[in-house]
């Protein structure tokens, strides 16, 4: 059957890829291996990412809002990083003394 066959064929193509390159493309793994990817392409100077969801929204849309949060979070924790090393110790609070990495300055 022309069908078995296709997928005998697709079978043996899936087996021969490495799970690497999946996990090299997609945001899959810990916060921090997210982390580390998203720093990647921050490095890179990729400014724009592409999220599909898995899921169907009229069955899973709270779960899909729940992950883009996550990512979103996820996100806002790299750039945070980037704006912390740009700034160094020039970011203070009133009393001069460097704000702590967890904080938030407000301009």
């Amino acid at each position: 059957m022309v069908w078995s066959a296709e997928r005998c064929a697709a079978g043996s193509a899936r087996r021969r890829v490495p799970t690497a390159i999946g996990l090299g493309t997609n945001l899959v793994g810990t916060d921090e291996l997210i982390r580390d990817r998203l720093r990647l392409y921050r490095d890179a100077g990729i400014t724009t990412l592409r999220a599909q969801l898995q899921g169907d929204p009229a069955h899973d849309l709270p779960r899909q809002l729940d992950d883009l949060t996550h990512l979103l979070d996820l996100v806002h924790d790299v750039n945070a990083e980037a704006t912390a090393a740009t700034l160094g110790d020039h970011v203070t609070n009133s009393a001069g003394s460097p704000l702590a990495p967890d904080t938030q300055a407000v301009t």
